[in-house]
């Protein structure tokens, strides 16, 4: 897919340094499918959501938060045209996610009546399509990665025998250098 970056933030930046398999980054991906009439009260309800994120944030209940919107593919049917992520951090930041609440402590006060009334209609707006838990186990990024106004997500379906390990060393082997080299020629 192709998607179109519209809010992000973090107080942490991923470096190919930081990645150990031992001790991944974990991320909570969330599909979402907004009709198009909803569209501009979806994004004015992300919007209000940003201030819940930032508190996460600044408790160190996350470690970064962003909304895309997929360009590509699109239409009617397609089964998602929004995708959150939010980063948990390493194993231990992670269990502990899971085990919080969701919502910071008082986290009402932190809306305006206006982004409240928002916030209380989610699920009318748009509908979780699915949720995922991602390990990040590997990686490079340029300096200015979290800049990037457009992201481009593959998705693999294993041939039937075929380990995860496998894929990933086929990655590591032939597809890392052609990826580094594209972000040394800033392509």
């Amino acid at each position: 897919c192709l998607s179109l970056a519209i809010l992000c933030y973090s107080n942490s930046t991923v470096t190919a340094q930081d990645m150990d398999p031992t001790d991944p980054t974990y991320l909570s991906v969330s599909y979402m499918k907004v009709k198009f009439e909803n569209q501009d009260d979806y994004l004015a309800m992300e919007k209000a959501w940003t201030k819940i994120h930032k508190a996460k944030l600044a408790a160190g209940a996350i470690k970064g938060w962003s909304l895309l919107e997929v360009v590509s593919p699109s239409g009617s049917h397609v089964e998602y045209n929004y995708v959150t992520y939010e980063n948990l951090g390493k194993n231990a930041d992670a269990a502990k996610f899971m085990d919080s609440p969701y919502f910071p402590e008082d986290w009402q006060k932190l809306l305006t009546e206006e982004e409240l009334a928002l916030v209380n209609r989610t699920g009318e707006l748009r509908t979780l399509v699915k949720n995922e838990v991602w390990e990040l186990r590997d990686g490079m990024y340029d300096d200015n990665w979290m800049d990037a106004k457009i992201q481009v997500c593959n998705f693999f379906t294993l041939p039937k025998g075929t380990r995860g390990r496998d894929h990933y060393n086929i990655e590591k082997k032939y597809w890392m250098p052609v990826h580094k080299a594209r972000i040394a020629d800033d392509k």
